[in-house]
């Protein structure tokens, strides 16, 4: 299994070649304002491109009477970033606004950074530790996550709880959510509220704040992120669907959060997503 799951991070590499390369003018253009709008149906291509890595992926979208209704979600994924590599599965529905689902995976962290009982990981730390103890581990992971989405007029609020565990290290850096806890069960709510949806241009702003709920050294932990800020644009690069996101949450006065090479308390990332219809 280890094997499958650092062989398959190439996929998204293979998917984006095959995305930019296909003649743009198999398919229609897309409207700039379908950000907050429901996915159309059909079988998908979707390559990211974003800050540290890639991601490939097949999606099968099949409608529930019609896509406002409702949707099933079927989906593979692979792909390779800094520090892992992660293959999974994912099932999601959506009736309405509501949607709920769940991944199931594995991951392969090419570098691990664990401290000792007792022992601090904090972003000055960690780079000492990842070269005198860093290996290589793989384990798997489960994922449950509901969904809500309220439109309120001129804004619109996306609401996600996850519940996600790993069976990974005690005491270890987490390459995914840049912050450290203890293999096991994790619990996160990130709320998002778009203040800016503009119809035409494809520009939508959100202000985002995460809840994170972990354990440390077999402490349980509550950690708040920061409210700050979600842009998200339709370039209009590709004559398909493509989209630009920027994220960024900070956690003020948290000593472990946040890449080392960064040296800030913040999770950052900047993706380009282009979708090509397969089916």
């Amino acid at each position: 299994m280890a094997r499958v799951a650092r062989a398959l991070p190439g996929v998204a590499v293979a998917l984006a070649l095959a995305l930019v390369t296909r003649s743009s003018s198999s398919a229609p253009k897309q409207a700039r304002d379908y950000v907050l709008e429901p996915p159309p149906r059909g079988l998908w291509a979707v390559v990211d491109a974003y800050t540290v890595g890639a991601q490939g992926a097949l999606e099968l979208r099949v409608p529930i009477e019609d896509e406002s209704t409702g949707m099933v979600h079927l989906r593979a994924s692979s792909l390779a970033s800094l520090g892992y590599g992660e293959v999974a599965g994912h099932l999601d529905a959506r009736i309405s606004m509501l949607t709920v689902g769940g991944s199931v995976g594995y991951r392969d962290v090419w570098r691990t950074i664990e401290g000792g009982p007792g022992e601090e990981l904090t972003r000055d730390a960690r780079p000492s530790v990842e070269r005198e103890r860093g290996r290589a581990a793989t384990w798997p992971f489960a994922e449950g996550r509901a969904r809500l989405t309220v439109p309120l007029e001129s804004l619109f609020l996306l609401a996600v709880g996850t519940a996600r565990r790993e069976d990974g290290p005690a005491n270890a850096f987490d390459w995914f959510h840049a912050n450290v806890h203890d293999g096991g069960l994790l619990l996160k709510l990130d709320a998002t509220l778009f203040v800016e949806a503009g119809a035409g241009s494809g520009k939508t702003t959100a202000l985002v704040g995460r809840v994170t709920n972990l354990v440390l050294q077999g402490v349980p932990v509550g950690s708040i992120a920061a409210i700050t800020f979600t842009e998200l644009t339709r370039p209009g690069l590709l004559r398909r669907e493509d989209l630009v996101f920027a994220s960024v949450l900070a956690s003020p006065g948290d000593r472990e959060m946040g890449y080392s090479a960064l040296g800030l308390p913040i999770w950052a990332l900047v993706a380009y997503r282009a979708q090509l219809r397969m089916w």
